[in-house]
């Protein structure tokens, strides 16, 4: 890597204008009463964008766009890999390196389609991406919260997490955006049934029943578009993105 590449990461942070500090915390509080559960002492805490960390990682790389995998190739004395694309290219080297998501042509070429299944979870999660006005923007990023993000787990099964997205524009608060999901559970018919696709609406209840700021953040009224809720993405179907489907349910607040 370059000299220069870990002062660089603090440029990818959602909010470049913290200083990355020696000595961090990283709270935990009670989804329903809003208790310290805890916290994890933590040092050079990133969080980090990833577009902006994507870009940073490649600088200085020959990357071959809209390549289709369709074989891996060893030597025989196993020092060398060659890669087989769709378009009749080949690439070898000394190591391969499988990042290529739920449906991993590289998993299935190593262990066969049966064992390269994914096992789906019982869980769901709800996703959405805000904007606030100055005032609210500031109040979710003020003390006691942290100024990064918030972690509220729920005695009934609910995980809160709200994360500043990006923050670059330090004098205008109105402009950061949020980042914030709660997870539930589907394990019973009647979660099955609720996220089994796109429902229409986060269940009310749940976002009446986690403290704030979630609380706020998930309330439903009838001025605002429904927040929406994705099946595990180890169901999607080969080729469909469930980053990009989640993206139809960005909102925006005031």
């Amino acid at each position: 890597m370059p000299d220069d590449f870990v002062a660089r990461i603090q440029g990818t942070q959602v909010d470049p204008n913290i200083p990355t500090s020696d000595a961090d915390r990283l709270p935990f509080i009670n989804g329903q009463t809003g208790e310290r559960i805890g916290e994890i002492k933590s040092s050079k805490f990133y969080r980090l964008r990833r577009d902006k960390f994507r870009k940073l990682l490649m600088e200085g790389l020959d990357i071959k766009w809209e390549k289709s995998l369709t074989d891996i190739i060893y030597s025989a004395d196993e020092t060398k890999v060659t890669a087989r694309f769709a378009d009749g290219t080949k690439d070898t080297g000394s190591l391969s390196v499988a990042s290529d998501g739920t449906h991993s042509t590289v998993r299935e070429l190593l262990v066969g389609a049966e064992k390269a299944k994914v096992t789906p979870t019982e869980f769901a999660t709800s996703l959405c991406f805000t904007k606030h006005s100055r005032e609210r923007a500031l109040f979710l990023r003020s003390t006691p919260f942290h100024p990064l993000y918030q972690v509220a787990p729920h005695p009934n099964g609910y995980f809160g997490w709200l994360s500043l997205h990006d923050g670059d524009d330090v004098d205008h608060p109105e402009k950061w955006t949020f980042f914030h999901y709660i997870v539930l559970s589907r394990a019973s018919k009647r979660g099955k049934q609720q996220v089994n696709g796109w429902t229409s609406r986060i269940p009310e209840g749940i976002g009446q029943r986690i403290l704030r700021p979630f609380q706020e953040l998930f309330r439903m009224d009838t001025n605002r578009q429904p927040l929406m809720v994705k099946k595990d993405p180890s169901e999607d179907k080969p080729g469909e993105s469930t980053a990009e489907s989640l993206l139809q349910g960005m909102q925006r607040t005031r």
